[in-house]
């Protein structure tokens, strides 16, 4: 074969392999041009990876969606651009969870599912330690826990079926002052001793419905109940050590001014000094039954009276006053005067001593 054919021939098989190749690129056209004309009903439904990776422009991984973390949990960590933590969402056994840090790399906010299924978000002061919480409580409503720096609870809002709750507590996270809502409904607030001993309420008393204020002893007993009576009045009790009321000091019980009472170690009253209804002063001395036995007020002149009583109540000698002066009546068990000590319209003074039936006989000097 002559150097012409052969290189006739070579041309010819050149062509033959240009042509192959032109149709096979036309193919891939082809093929490439259909899919992308389909592709927008035919997007893949799953993207199965372990592991996947996002990163900027300088080649840094700031997004790590991974399923290879220990235990089988999968999460999200989102990263700074110096490759310390910034965001990082996962799940466990309970649910799911979501972290921030700040620049120290510190937890500073935390939200999830706790133990039980409760929801919880926590933000934390700088170092990790300190700070908020909002919580679901085992019994039901919600709770936020403050805390110190040194992530120490110092204080609860509280929420449940009866109403809201405030909780302050001490540096041994012992409650020292609460305020809330009263099975009633009624407001309240309590300060307690560093051991969390009740000390003092302030509240409504569920009786008469006003305003009330108790402090309490060492003991846990009442010692001083201050409010309003039944007829709306103000009212102080004061009581011992065991409770048990000694004095108290309020609204006259006649409804006409104020009024004082004393009583005994057994509770009994045994001196009462109020207004009466005509508005005078009344003094009532009783025994230790709580029985008068002396009474000191204003007669219907306006002059002042003192009436005795024996055991049995009969009243025995008045001490009061005339137009003329002073008198002392001496009284028998039927009520009858059976002497007299007064002063005459000349202004001196005489005895009377009067018989069984009322007859008297007068002693002058």
């Amino acid at each position: 074969m002559s150097h012409l054919e052969c290189r006739l021939a070579a041309l010819e098989k050149a062509n033959r392999w240009q042509r192959v190749g032109l149709v096979l690129a036309l193919s891939v056209i082809v093929t490439i041009l259909c899919m992308a004309a389909n592709g927008r009903d035919r997007v893949s439904d799953v993207v199965t990876t372990r592991e996947l990776l996002i990163t900027n422009d300088e080649g840094q991984s700031v997004v790590q969606i991974s399923g290879k973390w220990e235990g089988g949990v999968g999460g999200i960590r989102v990263r700074r651009p110096d490759g310390q933590h910034g965001v990082v969402i996962w799940s466990d056994k309970e649910g799911g969870h979501v972290s921030a840090y700040n620049s120290d790399q510190v937890e500073v906010f935390k939200a999830g599912v706790e133990d039980g299924g409760h929801g919880t978000v926590a933000v934390f002061e700088t170092k990790g330690r300190g700070g908020a919480r909002l919580r679901i409580e085992e019994k039901g409503g919600s709770a936020v826990v403050l805390s110190d720096a040194g992530g120490v609870d110092k204080a609860m809002l509280l929420a449940d079926e009866v109403g809201g709750h405030m909780l302050l507590l001490n540096r041994e996270s012992i409650a020292a002052a609460t305020m809330g809502i009263t099975e009633k409904g009624n407001g309240q607030i309590d300060i307690l001793s560093a051991a969390g001993n009740s000390a003092a309420s302030v509240g409504v008393d569920d009786k008469n419905e006003g305003g009330a204020v108790w402090i309490l002893n060492s003991q846990g007993k009442m010692i001083v109940n201050a409010g309003s009576d039944k007829n709306s009045g103000g009212r102080i009790e004061l009581s011992d050590r065991s409770g048990t009321q000694m004095a108290g000091l309020g609204a006259a019980r006649a409804k006409s001014g104020g009024s004082l009472w004393i009583n005994n170690d057994e509770g009994k009253e045994i001196i009462s000094v109020e207004a009466d209804r005509e508005k005078d002063g009344v003094i009532e001395v009783s025994n230790a039954e709580g029985l008068v036995r002396m009474a000191v007020g204003v007669d219907a002149d306006g002059a002042g009276t003192l009436t005795a009583s024996n055991r049995d109540g009969k009243d025995v000698a008045v001490i009061s006053s005339d137009a003329h002066g002073g008198r002392v009546e001496v009284l028998n068990l039927t009520g009858r005067t059976a002497a007299k000590i007064d002063v005459d319209k000349g202004g001196h003074g005489r005895t009377v001593v009067y018989k069984l039936q009322g007859k008297g006989k007068v002693f002058t000097p």
